[in-house]
C-alpha cells in the first residue's frame, strides 16, 4: 500500500475536521437534517447518534414515532486533538 504524501495527509485531516464540524452542528441543533425529527444517542457504541424516526415504527422514539422511516445516523467521537481544533475554529 502506498504511503500518503504530506499534501494528501493535510487534505485528509482537513476533510475529517469539516465532517466533524458538520456533525457537531447536527448535535447542537438537535434535529435530523433530512426530516427534522430529533436525534438520539445509540448506546451500543460510543458516539453513535440516530434520527428518532430511524427504522420501523416499533423502533422509532420521541417525535419520530409514526413518521416515515429516516435512515440518518452518524458517529461523533473526535480525538482530543480534533476537539481542540474544532474549538480553535469556533465550531
Amino acid at each position: 500500500m502506498a504511503r500518503l504524501t504530506k499534501a494528501e495527509r493535510v487534505a485528509a485531516k482537513e476533510a475529517r475536521i469539516q465532517r466533524l464540524a458538520e456533525e457537531h452542528a447536527h448535535l447542537k441543533n438537535g434535529k435530523c437534517p433530512r426530516c427534522g425529527c430529533g436525534l438520539r444517542r445509540n448506546n451500543s457504541m460510543t458516539g453513535w447518534f440516530q434520527c428518532n424516526a430511524l427504522g420501523a415504527v416499533g423502533f422509532q422514539t420521541g417525535d419520530g414515532i409514526g413518521k416515515p422511516a429516516c435512515d440518518f445516523q452518524f458517529f461523533f467521537d473526535p480525538t482530543p486533538a480534533e476537539r481542540e481544533e474544532l474549538e480553535r475554529r469556533g465550531l
